[in-house]
């Protein structure tokens, strides 16, 4: 129980745009909430459990590449699904980015700056 506790805490509730893809198809998509090792999107045309996506997500400071494994969907409303997105190797400039958001007053630890 504590360590959901702590899970959710980690996350950021933040809407951005994102564009991924499994395949050749990019899709587009939304984030849910971010965390420094996932995230969630919004879509209607998720991918399966397991999957590997590469991510873009479109950031006010610019476009972020990220890979990730999808590890789960969950339906959201009448016709999108949540997808949580396990990062692999999430980069430095992602971090940076997801801490500025938890510390919005430290222009530091934004992506470029």
């Amino acid at each position: 129980m504590a360590q959901q506790r702590q899970r959710a805490a980690s996350r950021i509730h933040r809407r951005y745009q994102v564009r991924f893809r499994g395949g050749h198809q990019a899709i587009l998509g939304f984030t849910g909430d971010l965390s420094e090792r996932g995230l969630q999107i919004q879509t209607r045309q998720p991918y399966v459990k397991g999957s590997r996506l590469v991510i873009d997500l479109h950031t006010p400071a610019g476009v972020l590449q990220l890979t990730g494994v999808v590890r789960r969907v969950d339906p959201h409303g009448l016709r999108d699904f949540m997808m949580g997105i396990e990062l692999i190797h999430p980069d430095l400039l992602y971090i940076g980015f997801v801490r500025s958001l938890r510390n919005p007053a430290r222009e530091d630890s934004s992506p470029g700056g």
